[in-house]
């Protein structure tokens, strides 16, 4: 094992949040990548929250024979007309589990940081069409700027067309805190992480994952929807 990172805080009253991330020596057939992880946050010698994908929990994958009536896609950053590297990735796992079947309809979500600029949700939209959906079975919204807007405007569109459950799409590393949303707000929903992501380097997947460290352990603790 090749230690990559490793960062430990204690907090005043005793609660512990520890994230360690390294490298495997060598693949296994459970675990075809090589970085690993192990979040633990706990509190007088009492664990509250383990993730972590160690021996024998393989890597994060879909579920393999999941259907729905929709993916809905998570927002993240469009450059002008364009969806980001990450938000690329996020679309084309849409596009490829409506033309597998697995879904009828994509739902795109995300709004804009600054006013004039194309927002997220029409951004996808426009990919997914000019891949071959269907415009009419393209649902989108523009105005969410966190997770949890994403979900409740999301659940606005899904109604009116009779969706009922949704797989949920976004990086592996973002679902955990995604889902837990999603079952708050009563959703039906699977996780359908992405297969690949943009977050090549172990620099910026160890800043992700510890970003949304923080963000889940907040949600838990102090619920506030980000």
């Amino acid at each position: 094992m090749i230690l990559l990172f490793h960062e430990k805080v204690v907090w005043g009253d005793g609660t512990i949040i520890e994230l360690i991330i390294w490298r495997l020596p060598r693949a296994t057939p459970d675990r075809r990548h090589g970085p690993k992880y192990r979040l633990y946050y706990g509190r007088g010698g009492k664990r509250l929250e383990r993730y972590d994908n160690e021996a024998g929990k393989g890597d994060h994958q879909h579920i393999k024979d999941s259907h729905a009536d929709a993916a809905l896609v998570l927002g993240a950053a469009a450059w002008g007309n364009k969806p980001s590297p990450v938000y690329r990735e996020r679309i084309n796992e849409a596009i490829a589990l409506y033309k597998a079947r697995r879904v009828r309809y994509l739902v795109f979500t995300g709004g804009t940081p600054e006013p004039g600029y194309p927002a997220e949700g029409e951004v996808g939209r426009k990919f997914a069409i000019e891949h071959g959906v269907p415009a009419a079975l393209v649902l989108f919204e523009t105005s969410s700027r966190t997770t949890w807007q994403n979900l409740v405007n999301a659940r606005e569109l899904l109604v009116p067309v009779g969706i009922r459950t949704v797989l949920l799409v976004s990086d592996p590393l973002h679902m955990r805190r995604a889902m837990a949303m999603a079952s708050r707000l009563g959703l039906d929903a699977a996780p359908a992480p992405t297969s690949s992501s943009r977050f090549q380097s172990l620099a910026s997947r160890g800043e992700f994952l510890w970003r949304e460290t923080w963000l889940y352990i907040d949600y838990l603790l102090l619920g506030r929807p980000l």
